[in-house]
């Protein structure tokens, strides 16, 4: 196989790649080039593929941690957003249990106020009456 073919083949199987590569490609293209040693240079391709398969496996390794930390902290904050929700109910629901006993408590106290009011005006005319008796009885 010929340098150009196996060109070919790099540029077929790129183009055959799926979008995510090309988003990649595209993010890393401005990316600046990574200065490698002289040292790491003079390494044999075999060395440096094993490199950069080992820096590549550490990096997918911390970013599948970093996800599943943020799919945890996501869970977190889900478990979070229904217990307000359920406070939030809960609130409402006494708010409605105190209203209905003061809204009650206002019936009663109105009705003993009315009644009340009954009861003196009662009372104011039973003294009427008595002072009349009085005065009568005193007259005759």
């Amino acid at each position: 196989m010929t340098k150009g073919n196996g060109k070919e083949k790099q540029i077929k199987e790129f183009m055959e790649a799926p979008d995510e590569v090309y988003d990649f490609v595209r993010a890393t293209k401005n990316a600046p080039l990574i200065e490698m040693s002289e040292q790491f240079k003079k390494r044999s391709i075999r060395d440096r593929m094993r490199y950069w398969h080992k820096l590549a496996s550490a990096l997918n390794d911390s970013c599948q941690k970093i996800q599943a930390e943020r799919d945890e902290l996501n869970g977190l904050c889900a478990q979070k957003e229904r217990q307000i929700t359920q406070l939030e109910e809960e609130r409402q629901r006494e708010r409605t249990m105190i209203q209905q006993s003061l809204a009650r408590i206002d019936k009663e106290k109105q009705d003993l106020t009315n009644e009340n009011q009954g009861l003196y005006a009662e009372i104011k005319q039973l003294t009427k009456q008595l002072k009349e008796l009085r005065d009568d009885g005193g007259n005759s």
